[in-house]
């Protein structure tokens, strides 16, 4: 939001209330959801994003497993970027399924 306001002149207190108003507008979040069958295995999808803390050398990504069908978050890291840590993260969580 800072940067919006920074490239568009917007003050964030205005450009929050436009999002909270435009937000009430949209159907629940259940009403947008497929139909799940139990039977069928579910589909994980992994992102990533990255945020620093304190100061801009200390990056710390974030680890995300979202199920596709209900977007539900079923899991979450914060880390490094390898790939050891995508692993750690996506091997935990399934072996739960």
């Amino acid at each position: 939001m800072r940067g919006i306001e920074r490239s568009h002149g917007i003050c964030r207190q205005t450009l929050s209330a436009w999002l909270k108003g435009k937000a009430e507008q949209f159907p629940p979040l259940e009403a947008t959801l497929t139909p799940v069958d139990p039977e069928q295995t579910p589909v994980l999808e992994l992102d990533e994003l990255w945020s620093f803390v304190f100061n801009k050398d200390n990056k710390i990504w974030v680890w995300i497993v979202l199920k596709r069908e209900t977007r539900e978050v079923v899991a979450y890291a914060c880390g490094g970027r390898s790939k050891d840590t995508c692993r750690i993260r996506w091997d935990s969580h399934t072996a739960r399924l």
